[in-house]
């Protein structure tokens, strides 16, 4: 570590493991000025953290500029808070995710509503909240280089982990440039699209590195070995063959139609001619009618549902489908089975031999999805799959790290505390021995050389 620099960084945090992704930077420039930003303000998503939701890393007032990395709640869930708290300046994200995040805020929004009549909580912010949070965001292109002070620029670089996801480049030019990149949630690929190359300037930059580790303890090969390898074809085929009904928990926003493409592919290989295939939850329709009617542009896949598909469109169509005998496949939010419709499905399709209940992402402890993972007595019924996952595994995320050329240090962030464990004996090992891990206790100051000191401090 070394201290002989008058520009730095403090980069702290709000979340300790893979929810809730927060980053605070404050930046002190040789001038003594200080400018402050947020990458994301995201919802915590597991029950014990719940508390820190209402709970916010700095006053919104005090903010200079907000950056969105993507529309996944757990990044982006919070920021209708920081404007219900006073924040009135410019949030930057990319066209994707503000094409798709009014939806999502507003959707979780309604989950919040429905939490707090069930619990006699206080919802964080409300639909005027949301509404004057679309009203700040500034829409970016893709490697857009733009300022929020004649000192910082920032620039988004295409990410695979979703549509309209983006790395965040920061840069600092002062007395001594100070850049960081941030990787949000990352994936090198997407059925959807082609992800751009990091351009070569970038991989150029001395870098502070800010990466995901949600998955820094496996490879890809790993993942897919764990869950039984490339599975998912291989149990909707099985089930179809004994006439099963099958449930598939899906994310709203490009898993669900993923998996409708899946089915897609499955029914021109020959299989689920008899079945009927339905969607559910309001927020993976709307999402499905976007891509569907093209406000996406230049998708590679744009046919992508399946024959014999409907929406389900209200709670009588739902209990209809429930018990008709016909055979049939339901994709319905949440991904986790904790919200939406997925609550409903799930208790009246585990007590039932002749059904599949299909998981195909992450669950968060304590959800819905992981008490089922965890109980072996469902495990004829409940299945899981890794393949789907939209974030980068150990192997790939070293890949990223390994393109940039001038490593200064990089911070691990967003996962448990073992995958963060492990993905720095990886990286001090491969790549760079300045890693550090960064949690709500320890926060990092960055300057031209790397890390200057840890910050003790608690958020």
């Amino acid at each position: 570590m070394t201290t002989k620099c008058r520009t730095y960084v403090d980069v702290l945090t709000q979340h300790t493991e893979v929810t809730g992704s927060t980053l605070l930077l404050i930046i002190r420039l040789s001038s003594g000025k200080i400018v402050k930003g947020l990458i994301d303000c995201g919802a915590f998503q597991e029950p014990n953290y719940q508390a820190e939701n209402s709970k916010l890393i700095i006053d919104p007032k005090q903010l200079d500029f907000v950056c969105i990395t993507h529309a996944h709640m757990d990044h982006a869930g919070r920021v209708p808070l920081l404007v219900n708290k006073g924040y009135e300046r410019k949030i930057f994200c990319t066209n994707g995710t503000a094409e798709f995040l009014p939806y999502a805020l507003h959707d979780n929004l309604k989950i919040m509503r429905d939490k707090s009549r069930r619990n006699n909580e206080k919802v964080l912010y409300f639909a005027e909240d949301v509404n004057k949070t679309m009203q700040l965001i500034e829409k970016k292109e893709y490697d857009e280089t733009f300022s929020v002070h004649p000192k910082v620029k920032i620039t988004f670089l295409e990410n695979g982990h979703l549509l309209g996801a983006s790395l965040i480049l920061i840069q600092i030019e002062d007395e001594e440039n100070v850049n960081l990149l941030f990787t949000g949630d990352y994936n090198n690929k997407n059925v959807f699209f082609n992800v751009k190359s990091i351009p070569q300037w970038v991989k150029d930059l001395p870098l502070t590195i800010v990466t995901e580790s949600t998955y820094g303890d496996k490879t890809t090969q790993e993942c897919l070995e764990e869950n039984g390898g490339n599975n998912f074809d291989y149990n909707i085929i099985e089930a179809s063959k004994e006439n099963k009904s099958i449930l598939i928990p899906a994310f709203a926003l490009e898993r669900t139609q993923e998996i409708l493409y899946r089915i897609r592919c499955i029914q021109e290989q020959g299989y689920l001619k008899d079945y009927s295939v339905y969607l559910d939850g309001s927020l993976a329709i709307i999402y499905t009618e976007l891509l569907k009617l093209g406000r996406i542009k230049n998708l590679k896949v744009q046919d992508f549902l399946p024959g014999n598909f409907s929406y389900v469109v209200n709670s009588v169509m739902r209990s209809e489908i429930i018990n008709s005998r016909s055979n049939k496949i339901i994709v319905t939010t949440s991904g986790m089975g904790q919200y939406g419709p997925a609550q409903i499905y799930i208790p009246e399709f585990i007590v039932k031999q002749n059904s599949l209940i299909q998981f195909t992402g992450y669950c968060a402890q304590g959800t819905y999805g992981r008490k089922l993972q965890e109980e072996s007595v469902y495990s004829n019924t409940v299945k899981f799959t890794a393949e789907f996952s939209a974030h980068a595994k150990k192997d790939v995320l070293l890949s990223l790290i390994s393109q940039f050329s001038d490593i200064k240090a990089v911070l691990i962030n967003h996962g448990n505390n073992e995958a963060k464990l492990k993905f720095k004996e990886y990286l001090e090992k491969e790549i760079s021995k300045n890693s550090y891990i960064l949690n709500k206790k320890i926060g990092y100051r960055v300057n031209a050389y790397g890390i200057m000191k840890e910050l003790n401090t608690i958020n």
